[in-house]
């Protein structure tokens, strides 16, 4: 019986969620990657090839999705024969806190920067980057015991998500990057949607198998499979207590939270539609929370053409 419910709700839809939504556009280990190489200039599709070394099939349908979505848009351009760049729109460049999001997690935990230079800098005041999360009304870390998410009145419904890209892509993309798993953790996790709601469904407070099952609607091989996954990439911990095996964040997971916040973000200013975000996320100072990243030394907010891999002269 719980299973045919569990069905016929998937069917009719699921609650809205702005995490979902967004990962629908960038949830996705290639897509990351390609924002990545956009934000570092790239923009022809050679460019984007001989950086990521993808395979050019996997490179034409992200391009595709990202320009369908407004995330990039192509600009044709004649030199001897009419090719296309990409450049990011307002809403690509709006996921400059989740980009650097992924960046500060892999310089504290990964031993080998292949997401980002290790040291970048900001021009306007000429230091080192030391990039920071803050909200945007007390200037205070954002870290996700201070913040509470509740549900519009207006949540709503959303369509079921979208069919994802296989195991197996996951496989090439580990291959095609020349990452281990361990080094490319941080954008392999955030592009796996299961992945990555197992662990806000965490960061909110479920902690047993049970728990987190029925808060997702997710199957039982499924939850297995990433609970496994983020047990081993050391981001999750089981502890046992009595009979049950409760489920904890590490310090090493905890530090992806940002990103999961910054993509909430992101959704909510472009994808709410007429009825506004679905869900509303309090910071402890009592304001909505919009969180930012900036630079520990001057406390500018970060924006993209402000960083650099060269040292200002």
């Amino acid at each position: 019986m719980a299973n045919s419910k569990r069905k016929k709700s998937s069917a009719q839809g699921i609650p809205a969620s702005s995490l979902v939504r967004a990962l629908e556009i960038v949830g996705d280990a290639w897509t990351i990657l390609i924002l990545k190489e956009a934000f570092q200039g790239r923009r022809r599709f050679h460019e984007f090839h001989d950086s990521l070394q993808i395979p050019r099939q996997t490179l034409m349908l992200r391009l595709a999705a990202l320009a369908d979505n407004q995330v990039l848009f192509r600009k044709a351009v004649r030199h001897r024969t009419l090719i296309q760049e990409y450049h990011l729109t307002p809403k690509g460049l709006d996921l400059y806190n989740f980009i650097v999001s992924v960046w500060v997690w892999h310089r504290r935990w990964s031993d080998r920067q292949l997401f980002l230079p290790d040291t970048l800098y900001h021009r306007p005041c000429g230091s080192a980057l030391r990039a920071e999360f803050i909200c945007r009304q007390c200037d205070k870390p954002v870290v996700r015991r201070d913040v509470t998410l509740i549900d519009s009145p207006e949540r709503g419904m959303d369509p079921p998500p979208g069919p994802r890209h296989s195991r197996e892509n996951e496989s090439a993309f580990l291959k095609g990057s020349s990452g281990r798993p361990d080094d490319l953790v941080a954008t392999s996790i955030v592009g796996d949607r299961w992945s990555n709601l197992v662990l806000f469904s965490l960061f909110q407070g479920t902690s047993s198998y049970s728990d987190i099952k029925d808060t997702l609607g997710i199957s039982s091989n499924i939850l297995s499979s990433r609970l496994k996954k983020l047990i081993a990439l050391d981001l999750v911990e089981a502890e046992p207590n009595g009979r049950r095996v409760v489920y904890r964040i590490t310090p090493r997971g905890e530090d992806i939270y940002p990103m999961l916040h910054s993509l909430i973000d992101w959704a909510d200013r472009w994808l709410a539609g007429s009825k506004g975000p679905p869900q509303i996320m309090i910071h402890c100072c009592e304001a909505v929370t919009e969180a930012r990243f900036v630079c520990a030394s001057c406390r500018a907010t970060l924006r993209a053409w402000d960083v650099t891999v060269t040292r200002p002269t």
